[in-house]
């Protein structure tokens, strides 16, 4: 699915929910995953930019928020920007890497918001978020029950594509005040978890060949900014594409 232009004075003009969970709820769910999964805190701030920053260059991208039932092109970014992030591992660059993690927790946070996934599924049900694909352009969404197959809601709110789909004001949980914004917020956390951890399998599938240490080292890049460690990252030698 192509990109929305919008006027710069609209993009203003928009409440922030209008691209996911609120600006708020993406930092304090980016934090607590990265500090549960070892990252130092001002590592973790730069993840945080990389998300943020999410809605102020791709606004306009399905792919980037789950949005319009873009569900397929949502994956194919998603594997896109994880294989970035590893391979800005080898190139010792781990500014490149936390950004690149950023805009993928983003749309993993806003996967759960802008779905009815949580509504129809148990808590504990597995989603395989690299690989999803398109519903039927038939798919009737529930504006009331948000019950039936998986879908999302289309954004902007007055480009309803038929009666028949959902827009983003109907769907979405980006906010407290929304109903099943906790149980998103829950599952978005769990799965921003998950998602550290594929890239730590990603990264060690990647370096182990190149040494038993190299996996620990690059993912130490990541998640350490300290003082402590920078002298090691002037040495970090270059590794290349596999």
């Amino acid at each position: 699915m192509t990109a929305r232009a919008l006027p710069a004075l609209g993009l203003l003009l928009l409440p922030a929910m209008a691209f996911g969970f609120s600006r708020d709820v993406h930092v304090a769910l980016t934090r607590q995953a990265l500090a549960e999964s070892g990252f130092d805190a001002a590592a973790a701030e730069a993840v945080v930019a990389g998300n943020l920053r999410t809605d102020d260059v791709e606004y306009s991208t399905p792919a980037a928020h789950f949005d319009d039932e873009a569900f397929s092109a949502g994956s194919e970014r998603l594997r896109a920007r994880e294989a970035a992030a590893v391979a800005a591992l080898g190139d010792c660059d781990p500014a490149a890497a936390r950004e690149e993690l950023g805009r993928v927790l983003h749309a993993v946070q806003d996967f759960f918001a802008h779905t009815n996934w949580v509504e129809t599924h148990a808590e504990s049900d597995p989603i395989d978020l690299l690989n999803m694909a398109d519903p039927a352009q038939d798919l009737r969404c529930d504006a009331k029950t948000h019950q039936g197959g998986l879908t999302s809601g289309y954004w902007p709110d007055d480009q309803r594509p038929s009666p028949r789909k959902c827009i983003h004001a109907e769907l979405n949980k980006d906010t407290p005040d929304r109903p099943f914004h906790e149980a998103a917020r829950l599952r978005a956390l769990a799965e921003s978890k998950a998602t550290v951890a594929r890239l730590e399998r990603a990264a060690a599938s990647r370096f182990t060949a190149v040494g038993p240490r190299e996996p620990a080292y690059r993912l130490r890049l990541l998640k350490d900014e300290s003082r402590s460690f920078a002298a090691r990252r002037l040495f970090c030698p270059k590794i290349g594409a596999p």
